[in-house]
């Protein structure tokens, strides 16, 4: 929908947190929920935010079971769903 098209799915995720066959899982869920928008990775390092935007294969309809699962990975601190910033 149009609507969907000025959305993005944000992930804020502690690395020292994250277990190795988190990317996968998250990689098969976005696969899983195909769409329209974009989903970007705030990785929380002690260096600072690494920010890591999935390619266009692994854009998503944001559905709200979607967001409850990502949110539940561990490592994960939280999933937002808002208007792109650019």
């Amino acid at each position: 929908s149009p609507a969907q098209m000025k959305l993005e799915l944000t992930m804020n995720l502690d690395q020292d947190r994250i277990a190795p066959e988190l990317v996968g899982s998250m990689k098969d869920l976005c696969r899983s929920h195909p769409g329209a928008v974009p989903v970007i990775l705030n990785l929380h390092t002690t260096d600072g935010v690494r920010c890591l935007r999935l390619g266009s294969d692994y854009q998503v309809e944001p559905v709200e079971r979607l967001l409850e699962v990502l949110e539940g990975l561990p490592g994960v601190r939280e999933v937002s769903l808002a208007a792109r910033k650019n």
